[in-house]
């Protein structure tokens, strides 16, 4: 298989962020997603800590009656958590 070849049969796979995601956690469960420097100790969010979270949050918007196509606004500073509250409106 070319490497052309290759990149579309992945791009066709991994399509989507959720899809990266998920992959992610699948592939590399307990490696670093995210990190964090607060007062001066690292705080470290492995790829399946992160993909949970994401899980949790997007079947609690559906469960409150978000669906897909609905809009939501979420507010907050550059950080992991932010990172990951995006990722779950995307899920």
């Amino acid at each position: 298989m070319t490497e052309a070849a290759a990149t579309e049969k992945l791009s066709q796979v991994l399509d989507t962020i959720p899809k990266l995601l998920l992959d992610h956690a699948k592939k590399r469960a307990d490696r670093p997603a995210n990190r964090l420097k607060d007062l001066g100790i690292w705080q470290t969010w492995t790829w399946s800590e992160v993909a949970d979270e994401v899980r949790n949050l997007a079947c609690g918007l559906a469960k409150i009656g978000f669906q897909r196509g609905d809009k939501l606004a979420v507010i907050g500073d550059n950080r992991p958590a932010f990172t990951g509250r995006w990722l779950q409106c995307r899920h």
